[in-house]
Parts: C-alpha cells; sequence; structure tokens
C-alpha cells in the first residue's frame, strides 16, 4: 500500500485559526484514501482530550467530538500495532532513544510501506523510514 501516516501533529494542525500553509496544501493535494492513522494516533487524541477535561471541560467536549470526526472519517483507515508491527519497532528502537509512541508509528509505517508525515522528524530520523514534514 503506497501512501501517507499522519502523525498526530499533522491533524492538529487543522484544528488551529491559521494552520500551516503546507500542511494545508499537502491535505489538499493528496487523494483522501491514501491517508492513514495509526490506533496510536487515536489514543494520542483522546490523551490530549482528557488532559485538556482537567482544565476545561466545554473546549474538552469540543475537542473530543473533532477527534470522534477524524476516527469516524478514517475508520477504514486506521492501522492496528500488530505482531509485525511490534517485531519491526523492537528491531528500530534497539537504541532506546525515540519515543516508544514515535517509533511504534514508524514500526507501522514501514510494515505497510507508507511516508510518515510529521512536523517532528527529530524522533524517526533514525528509524530510516521515508519521511515527509510539510511544515518545511
Amino acid at each position: 500500500m503506497a501512501g501517507y501516516l499522519l502523525d498526530t501533529c499533522v491533524l492538529s494542525e487543522t484544528r488551529k485559526l491559521r494552520p500551516n500553509a503546507g500542511v494545508i496544501r499537502f491535505l489538499e493535494g493528496v487523494d483522501g484514501a491514501k491517508l492513514y492513522l495509526s490506533v496510536l494516533t487515536i489514543g494520542e487524541m483522546k490523551k490530549g482530550v482528557e488532559k485538556k477535561r482537567l482544565t476545561d471541560a466545554v473546549a474538552a467536549d469540543q475537542i473530543g467530538r473533532w477527534a470522534d470526526r477524524i476516527e469516524t472519517d478514517f475508520s477504514d483507515r486506521i492501522l492496528d500495532v500488530t505482531a509485525e508491527v511490534a517485531r519491526v519497532w523492537g528491531a528500530l528502537s534497539k537504541e532506546g532513544r525515540a519515543p516508544v509512541v514515535d517509533t511504534l508509528i514508524a514500526a507501522t509505517g514501514f510494515v505497510h510501506g507508507l511516508t510518515v508525515v510529521t512536523r517532528n522528524v527529530k524522533d524517526f530520523i533514525a528509524t530510516e523510514v521515508p519521511l515527509l514534514n510539510p511544515w518545511e
């Protein structure tokens, strides 16, 4: 499968009042069927909602509805952490320097032949998984 695995920061950028033009150009220029999410991104969005709920329940509800729409829109393009992904993750993270979630996302991209789209390239660079930073 050729396509793109979106890191959470890409989705979050679309919620901003003035999102980065490069991110918007990228998303508008790609066939939506070629965009994928890791199940871990769903978890990161949920974590963000619950963290926000600690200080602002109304905003958390708004963000939660947005996250639910994302999950619905991508329902057939959410990739699980499988045994194969876990094995690749073990090989990619042998030095243990990058965050676990980021290296699991990288392993998911590797297994599925996807380019990881992120602003946070420093945590992915050592994985040698193809990367795209639409902010640049």
